[in-house]
C-alpha cells in the first residue's frame, strides 16, 4: 500500500486534467492502481470482493457511501484503501476514463 501511496504522489503532477474533473489527481491515480491491482492478483480480489459483497449488503452502507453503494468493484476499492478516500472520488473515477 505505501508503495502505491507513493507512486501516486510521484505521478500526480502529470495528471493535471484529472483534477479538472473533480477528482484529485493522486487520489485518481491510487482509486486506479487499487483497481490494477485487483485485476493482477485474482485471489486478493476475491477477499475485496467478499468484503464489498457484506457492504452492499449492510444498510450503513447508504449512508456513509451513497455513491458506490450498488457498485461492488467500487466498494472493492474503497475496502481495500481502508475507507481512506471519500466514496463520491472514488465514484467519479469509475465514471472517467482509465489512462
Amino acid at each position: 500500500m505505501k508503495i502505491i501511496r507513493a507512486r501516486a504522489r510521484a505521478l500526480a503532477p502529470s495528471y493535471p486534467d484529472i483534477d479538472k474533473a473533480g477528482v484529485p489527481a493522486e487520489q485518481y491515480i491510487l482509486v486506479q492502481c487499487v483497481r490494477e491491482e485487483l485485476r493482477m492478483n485474482p485471489e486478493e480480489a476475491m477477499h475485496w470482493y467478499r468484503c464489498a459483497r457484506m457492504l452492499i449488503s449492510d444498510p450503513q452502507t447508504r449512508t456513509d457511501a451513497p455513491a458506490i453503494a450498488d457498485h461492488p468493484d467500487a466498494l472493492a476499492v474503497w475496502e481495500y484503501l481502508d475507507r481512506s478516500i471519500d466514496p463520491s472520488i472514488i465514484g467519479r473515477t469509475f465514471q472517467l476514463p482509465a489512462r
